[in-house]
């Protein structure tokens, strides 16, 4: 007899446990409801291919590294428009930047002369640029779930 209850009591028990496991918003890898979606608009006047780094606080020290990097290579009907789209989905909340630039010459990397980069390049700035190297403060926005409108000038 108590034998049964032992065994019946372990198998009400893996039950609730599963009940509740299905019910989680996360089981089996299901999309965080908090995670963020960032639409941007790059305004530029020059040809080339950018390569955009959304950046934490971290990852904003090292160059050329991101959270995240995409490639866009505008079309003809952006081109003419001098804008460009790009996306980056399910990010999690936190305080990211973003930073780009224009890639001339199709090397994959940020050309520089002695004054600093030869390429265009931009950021996610809160206010107007500023001379001299950013900080990630001016850059920084606050993602809390849903999406966020970005527009970057790339000079």
């Amino acid at each position: 007899m108590k034998r049964q209850s032992f065994v019946g009591a372990t198998l009400l028990l893996t039950a609730f446990a599963l009940f509740n496991l299905i019910r989680s918003p996360d089981a089996f890898g299901a999309s965080q409801p908090d995670n963020s979606t960032i639409v941007g608009t790059l305004i530029f006047e020059e040809e080339g291919t950018f390569h955009i780094y959304l950046v934490d606080e971290s990852t904003f020290k090292v160059p050329m590294k991101g959270v995240r990097k995409i490639t866009v290579r505008p079309t003809g009907q952006e081109q003419k428009a001098s804008t460009a789209k790009f996306r980056f989905n399910n990010i999690p909340k936190g305080i990211y930047g973003i930073r780009c630039f224009l890639d001339q010459n199709d090397n994959g990397r940020l050309d520089r002369s002695l004054f600093g980069p030869s390429e265009p390049w931009g950021m996610s700035f809160k206010n107007k640029r500023s001379i001299g190297r950013p900080h990630f403060e001016q850059i920084s926005f606050e993602l809390k779930g849903g999406t966020r409108s970005v527009r970057i000038s790339v000079e």
